[in-house]
C-alpha cells in the first residue's frame, strides 16, 4: 500500500496447516503422528514494514511474528513464537566529488532485544520428548547496529 509517492506500507501473512498423514512405526511401536504439525513450522506468520522515503532519506520500521513450533514429531514439546522489531534510516547523498553516489545508512535488528529461538538445531527430531531433554534450539540474534556507508565509483 502506498498512500502517498513517499511512504509506503508492506505486510504479509501466512497460515500453514502442514500435518502428518499417518502414523510410523519405530523398532516395533507405533508412533502416533497422523494428524500431528510438521516439526518446526508456525502455523502463523505476520509481517509488516513501514517506509518513509524523501528528499533523500529513507527511514523504516518492520516488524515480524513467528509463531509456536514443535520439535517432536507428536507434538509434545515446542517453544512458544516470539516477535522482533528492525529498524532503519539513511541518507542518500547522491553524487559527491568523483562519486557517483554515496548513500549513509544505520540498521538497528532486533531493537528490543528479544530472546527467542530461532530455529531447531541440527540434533534432528525426535517421536517424543516429555522431559525436554532433546531440544536442540539455535538462539536468535540479540540486538546489533550496522552502520553502512555505500560508494559507487
Amino acid at each position: 500500500w502506498k498512500p502517498t509517492s513517499y511512504l509506503q506500507w508492506y505486510n504479509s501473512a501466512s497460515i500453514n496447516r502442514s500435518t502428518y498423514d499417518d502414523n510410523y512405526v519405530q523398532n516395533g511401536v507405533t508412533i502416533p503422528t497422523a494428524g500431528k504439525t510438521t516439526v518446526d513450522t508456525p502455523k502463523r506468520m505476520l509481517a509488516s514494514e513501514i517506509a518513509f522515503n524523501y528528499a533523500g532519506w529513507n527511514v523504516n520500521l518492520r516488524g515480524k511474528y513467528t509463531g509456536e513450533r514443535f520439535y517432536t514429531y507428536t507434538n509434545d514439546q515446542g517453544f512458544g513464537g516470539y516477535t522482533s522489531f528492525d529498524a532503519g534510516a539513511g541518507y542518500e547523498f547522491g553524487q559527491v566529488s568523483m562519486l557517483q553516489s554515496l548513500k549513509l545508512s544505520l540498521n538497528v535488528t532486533n531493537l528490543t532485544d528479544k530472546r527467542y529461538f530461532a530455529s531447531t538445531g541440527t540434533n534432528g527430531y525426535v517421536a517424543s520428548d516429555p522431559n525436554g531433554y532433546n531440544q536442540t534450539m539455535v538462539v536468535g540474534a540479540p540486538r546489533q547496529t550496522f552502520l553502512s556507508l555505500d560508494v559507487k565509483f
